[in-house]
């Protein structure tokens, strides 16, 4: 009863957008009026990124993978992967992954240019980039509907008046169609919750 009472009260279900009226009265957000952004750890930002492109394995339960965060062939949720306490994963560390040799109640979030640097050099996502193009490309649609549909399935929500300005005119041109994906893939508003 107290899980759904919070879960449904106004509280846990505001939006993180800025109020300049709010802002100026409680800048630390301590009366909560507004949700505070949330990173996505490592395991949900690689399902998010497999699902977004169509990717994801939804079959539940069965043996773990014993493949690496990375890996371009394991598409299931990365709860299905195995952690090995002998060779651990170096893009999971990179996310915060705690070791597995240890009890860890609670996972660090820390923010480093190797989180970036995998994000905008790793096969795994660059691979998860010619998947959502491959899928645009099987819808044949025109420039406008394009940005639509990424938008829709990368972010769920329309582009805005300032996406459409300035990303509209680029998105007949494959090369810079690679781009705008990979710029809407690793970007902060994939990689948080609002």
């Amino acid at each position: 009863h107290m899980i759904k009472f919070i879960l449904l009260s106004d509280t846990y279900q505001r939006s993180s957008q800025q109020s300049l009226k709010n802002n100026q009265i409680d800048q630390e957000n301590k009366y909560l009026w507004r949700q505070n952004p949330k990173r996505l750890d490592a395991e949900s930002l690689r399902d998010r990124l497999l699902h977004a492109s169509g990717a994801l394995n939804p079959q539940l339960g069965g043996p773990p993978s014993s493949s690496n965060y990375d890996n371009v062939n394991f598409t299931r949720r990365t709860i299905y992967a195995k952690v090995s306490r002998t060779q651990p994963d170096s893009m999971r560390a990179t996310f915060d992954f705690p070791a597995a040799s240890n009890s860890s109640p609670k996972r660090n979030q820390t923010i480093v240019p190797q989180q970036k640097l995998f994000l905008l050099n790793s096969l795994f996502i660059k691979n998860q980039v010619d998947k959502v193009i491959n899928h645009l490309q099987a819808k044949d649609l025109k420039s406008p509907e394009k940005l639509t549909y990424l938008t829709n399935i990368i972010y769920g929500r329309s582009p805005t008046p300032t996406e459409k300005n300035n990303l509209e005119s680029f998105m007949d041109d494959s090369e810079n169609l690679k781009l705008i994906v990979h710029a809407l893939l690793v970007s902060n508003e994939f990689s948080y919750i609002d």
